[in-house]
């Protein structure tokens, strides 16, 4: 049987609740595939602000870990690495309410400047 790797399932998930939600189409944003180690993921990237989601299984626990900063291609940013949010295993709904929260907060700032 052929397996995805479980952290980028966790991802995959949290991607795919995103993907359907009617939020989405009110945001401007590239998803793209990242590495770090054993967290393999998914980054949402705002490129008028410079700024990444990256989404995955935290490589220590079961948590979902959501980090926040700036993009970097394939892998995660030190400045994302330390702005880190994590949500309980399975609570696939907060992570993607807290990414859309950001993203749209991103989105309102760049409309200011």
């Amino acid at each position: 049987m052929i397996t995805l790797q479980y952290s980028l399932a966790v991802a995959q998930k949290v991607l795919d609740l995103i993907m359907t939600d009617e939020r989405a189409k009110e945001l401007e944003a590239n998803v793209e595939a990242y590495q770090n180690g054993r967290e393999q993921g998914y980054l949402i990237w705002h490129w008028k602000a410079n700024k990444a989601l990256y989404i995955a299984q935290q490589r220590n626990s079961d948590f979902i870990v959501v980090y926040l900063g700036s993009y970097s291609m394939q892998s995660i940013s030190e400045d994302a690495y330390k702005n880190s949010k994590y949500f309980d295993c399975g609570d696939y709904a907060s992570a993607v309410d807290y990414i859309f929260e950001v993203l749209l907060a991103l989105q309102i700032l760049e409309t200011l400047t």
